[in-house]
């Protein structure tokens, strides 16, 4: 666009001007057309780096968001969409379920092993009581099932009982029990040796979790000798 060429076609042609009046409106004809340039100018350069600061805005901030809504993504999917509810509330909303008729029923969830045998199972260790019998440990085996969590098995013990251990007849042999005797500083079922917790005072649980069914169960003392224990077949 010639902005010059436009204001001095504008003017009339019938009038008749001076030498200096011609001059002097050839003179505001190239200001004005000199100001229209800049201003016009002016705004292509504003428009310009507005684009290239925009852009650089935009190529710190992205990365961040896209990370951002993969982490929601991932939460999302592991506690209410693609993998369904966590462990944690499986696990609770169960044992309500197993024991709502119950009275004075109180449970604790006290210890967990994930990926135990395979990817995406789960071992929980718990202990309950009910107004009408004395507190028992229990281990389960639990599984997930494409989305869903599964409850496979259960084994208990009591710490004053004469049942020493228990095992689980399936696959995987989960082999477990309750010690109250300090002098013992290891179980093996066969090969496998235990993973002991302490639970309070000196109450304390065993597991083994072994590739081998019917296996002989032996507990090691603090002076190294061993005592081999046979079950009284306990299940639950």
């Amino acid at each position: 666009m010639n902005i010059k060429k436009e204001l001095e076609n504008s003017l009339p042609t019938n009038l008749k001007f001076t030498e200096k009046e011609k001059a002097s409106i050839r003179y505001q004809v190239q200001r004005l057309s000199y100001t229209a340039k800049f201003k016009f100018k002016s705004v292509i350069l504003a428009v310009f780096f507005i684009t290239i600061a925009s852009f650089f805005v935009l190529s710190m901030t992205l990365p961040n968001l896209i990370e951002e809504n993969a982490l929601n993504d991932r939460i999302i999917g592991n506690t209410t969409h693609s993998s369904g509810e966590t462990f944690e509330s499986f696990f609770h909303r169960k044992m309500k379920e197993m024991h709502q008729d119950e009275e004075n029923f109180t449970y604790s969830l006290v210890h967990t092993e994930m990926n135990a045998v395979h990817k995406d199972d789960m071992i929980a260790v718990f202990k309950e009581r009910n107004s009408h019998s004395e507190e028992k440990i229990y281990i389960a085996y639990i599984e997930k099932e494409g989305s869903q969590w599964e409850w496979k098995r259960t084994r208990g013990a009591e710490w004053d009982s004469p049942v020493k251990w228990s095992s689980m007849d399936k696959i995987p042999y989960i082999y477990s029990g309750a010690i109250r005797d300090n002098s013992i500083v290891e179980v093996y079922a066969g090969d496998e040796k235990a993973i002991i917790i302490d639970i309070v005072n000196d109450k304390r649980f065993w597991y083994v979790i072994s590739p081998v069914k019917d296996v002989q169960v032996k507990m090691v003392k603090k002076d190294g000798t061993e005592e081999v224990i046979k079950s009284l077949n306990f299940e639950e």
